[in-house]
């Protein structure tokens, strides 16, 4: 949303302070954030139906668009627009007055701050972990120094939602100007944040950037995502800087910003945050995203049975296959054992029937020496 209600910039309700006695809705300022409102209040609602479709369409989107982080973010500026036109409905048809309507800002603002910082998160933690998933790499320790940062850059939107919440609540217009308010702060406070949002954005973009081109000259990226992540980064930056200028010069140098530039603020800034979840989910639904999930719930299974496995490592996984080959070699040892058995008992046996031959021999033999010895003898007699 625009700083009108998120950061230090105008509130916007000088001109419209009489509308409800004029009639609800004819002024420039009403009519342009009501069509704002209404405008980004169904862009959202679409962009929560592209969300369903993707995750059920594409299995492996589930890793980049998370229902605790980027389900919750899209609700969470779907809520933020339901608020304001309620809010800027009930004004305008005389039902709360303008103080109300400031304070009823509280529920916008708490609203941004936390779907902001989701969406960062989503950058910062899903996507980031699942482009250096695609290219190989181990995602913890960036897991780890990310969510670091996300946590600083958490507690100053902690800090910067307290106080708008005090000033929106105790806002009256006879101590709009006094000290004891901290709308200074506030302002200061919004473009530190703002500020500190940015680098982290422009350190992720680059980041992500680079792994592209790594992935690029490994051959695992290419396709939508080349186009869609830098898309991505320049949509972001261009919602924050755009942010940054009017809270520091509608804020910090207190200028008044007119109806038509509040209302141009508002359609634009709305416009690249939501094209940003657009890009995110885009992202999700690539090919090389597909590429990455699959490679994932593949990569724990070492299954040698499986064809896959061993058409795809096929030098690592049917080297030490020793219960592929186990049960082909056992029924191979027995026949060997049943070979050799009668061969054994061939070799045992035929010793025992030369030697039985051996011994019929002398037995056959001795009647004919015994006999020829007669004979000589008979023979030598006369």
């Amino acid at each position: 949303m625009a700083p009108r209600r998120g950061g230090g910039g105008g509130f916007g309700f000088s001109s419209s302070s009489s509308c409800s006695d004029n009639g609800a809705f004819t002024t420039t300022y009403s009519k342009g954030f009501l069509a704002a409102y209404c405008v980004y209040l169904v862009a959202f609602l679409v962009l929560l139906s592209l969300f369903g479709v993707t995750r059920k369409k594409h299995p492996a989107a589930k890793t980049v668009v998370t229902w605790p982080l980027f389900g919750l973010s899209l609700l969470f500026f779907f809520f933020t627009y339901i608020s304001s036109l309620v809010t800027q409905v009930l004004y305008e048809c005389g039902t709360i007055g303008v103080f109300d309507e400031i304070k009823g800002t509280i529920a916008v603002v708490v609203f941004v701050r936390i779907a902001e910082i989701l969406l960062l998160a989503v950058v910062l933690i899903p996507l980031t972990s699942c482009l250096q998933r695609l290219i190989g790499r181990n995602a913890n320790m960036i897991r780890i120094i990310h969510g670091m940062v996300l946590a600083f850059l958490s507690s100053i939107a902690i800090a910067f939602l307290a106080i708008e919440s005090y000033n929106y609540y105790n806002f009256d217009a006879e101590e709009f100007g006094d000290k004891t308010s901290l709308f200074d702060q506030q302002n200061r406070l919004a473009v530190a944040y703002y500020i500190l949002y940015m680098v982290v954005v422009v350190i992720a973009g680059i980041g992500l950037i680079m792994t592209l081109v790594q992935g690029s000259s490994k051959g695992v990226t290419g396709g939508s995502i080349n186009i869609w992540i830098p898309l991505l980064a320049l949509s972001m930056l261009l919602w924050l800087i755009l942010t940054i200028v009017v809270n520091v010069y509608y804020g910090l140098q207190a200028h008044i910003a007119s109806d038509g530039a509040n209302i141009a603020y508002e359609f634009i800034i709305d416009f690249f945050q939501a094209f940003s979840f657009f890009c995110i989910l885009m992202i999700a639904g690539s090919s090389a995203v597909a590429a990455s999930g699959s490679s994932q719930t593949q990569e724990p299974v070492y299954n040698p049975a499986t064809p896959v496995y061993g058409t795809q490592h096929q030098p690592v996984y049917q080297q030490p296959q020793q219960t592929v080959y186990q049960p082909a070699q056992q029924p191979v040892y027995q026949n060997y054992q049943s070979y050799q058995q009668p061969q054994q008992q061939y070799a045992y046996q035929q010793p025992q029937q030369q030697y039985a031959y051996q011994q019929q021999s002398p037995s056959s033999q001795a009647p004919e020496v015994v006999h020829h010895s007669a004979a000589q003898i008979n023979h030598l007699a006369p």
